[in-house]
């Protein structure tokens, strides 16, 4: 098990990169086929995976990425989970105050662009993604989920969820190419 989650990517950011707008192709497949397919089993799943998943998949993405930094003595890696989840919350509210009064939930309410969750989701499993490579499905299999959940719940339009799925990724990827350009992490 060490042997797999210890072991980095030889290619960087770009092999993670790459799976998460693979990730994000998926999502966009998911959402144009439950359009119309509303059970109450998938209603069920999906307010699981909205709710309690999306807080156990950041919660234990943050410890892994926070316990392999200290246990490979790299506190600053620590900072750069922090950064880059404060990062993705400040860029999803800047956008949800601009652009959030134009574009509403399905519900009406105001600040449905873009998806916090698939922002958080796609940003963690970015990160979680050039740290354990090897696991890069799973990651990206819960971010997935976690955004087709927002659609499923009827939390947001195809478009918003996308858009904070890439803002995610992005945020992750931009954070973390400054980081290493600083020297503060060797790459992965």
């Amino acid at each position: 098990m060490t042997a797999v989650l210890g072991k980095h990517d030889t290619n960087g950011g770009r092999r993670a990169h790459l799976g998460g707008l693979a990730a994000l192709l998926v999502l966009i497949l998911a959402a144009f086929l439950t359009l119309d397919s509303r059970s109450n089993s998938t209603h069920v799943f999906a307010a699981f995976v909205s709710s309690a998943g999306n807080q156990v998949f950041i919660a234990l993405g943050i410890v892994l990425l926070s316990a392999n930094a200290f246990r490979r003595r790299e506190p600053r890696e620590i900072w750069l989970v922090l950064l880059v989840a404060a990062g993705i919350t400040v860029g999803v509210q800047l956008l949800k105050l601009a652009v959030g009064w134009c574009s509403p939930r399905p519900s009406g309410s105001p600040g449905g662009f873009p998806s916090g969750h698939a922002a958080f989701a796609f940003g963690l499993a970015f990160m979680l993604s050039q740290r354990f490579p090897r696991l890069s499905v799973l990651w990206y299999a819960a971010a997935v989920a976690i955004a087709w959940s927002r659609l499923e719940m009827d939390k947001h339009y195809p478009y918003q969820v996308w858009g904070g799925a890439v803002l995610g990724l992005e945020t992750a990827f931009v954070l973390r190419k400054r980081h290493l350009r600083r020297g503060a992490l060797e790459p992965s």
